[in-house]
């Protein structure tokens, strides 16, 4: 079990952790490992694999080797890296120049899954082979509208650049709203 020190209380880590199974349940991770100081998930057919390493310390440009190196080392496909406090841009940068795509968050963004709200709509990746009839049916790439990659939905779905997701929006009034938006 991971080290309660991290966490300020045993609650806040068991919601961290929660958070962080649904995070790697929407991404396809189903297999857990977990290890004193970090978690590895796998999806069915071990061809993917997304590691989640914590501090309790601050993070400079510096402090980001271990983390780029143990994400190298597990041979993950994806990271997550939770941290107290922001880190430096130094730091943000190195992450941003591996080739692995490695997210950061605060502990206090995983707290509550933001997915999980009751008002939150449902949001799924459409499939690249998709993306075409979507565009000659609702409107080019350039035409939808936009999600930052950096925005909370996007960083807990793991999306990069150019993915298309289909929003749905439930509502009391009519049956469900259907748009799709890009990542930029």
């Amino acid at each position: 079990m991971l080290a309660v020190l991290v966490f300020k209380s045993r609650e806040m880590m068991e919601s961290i952790r929660q958070t962080l199974d649904a995070i790697a349940q929407l991404r396809g991770f189903t297999d857990l490992t977990e290890d004193e100081d970090r978690l590895e998930y796998t999806n069915e057919d071990s061809s993917r694999k997304l590691v989640v390493l914590f501090t309790q310390n601050e993070v400079g440009k510096s402090d980001v080797h271990p983390f780029l190196a143990a994400v190298e080392e597990v041979q993950a496909t994806e990271g997550i890296v939770v941290v107290p406090r922001k880190i430096t841009s130094g730091a943000l940068k190195e992450i941003q120049k591996h080739p692995v795509p490695i997210h950061v968050f605060l502990h206090s963004e995983l707290v509550f899954n933001i997915l999980s709200h009751e008002y939150c709509p449902k949001y799924e990746v459409v499939p690249v082979e998709q993306h075409a009839s979507i565009f000659t049916t609702f409107a080019s790439a350039d035409k939808l509208p936009r999600l930052r990659k950096d925005d909370p939905v996007a960083r807990y779905m793991g999306l990069q650049k150019d993915a298309v997701i289909k929003v749905v929006t439930p509502s009391d009034i009519t049956t469900s709203s259907v748009h799709y938006v890009v990542v930029i």
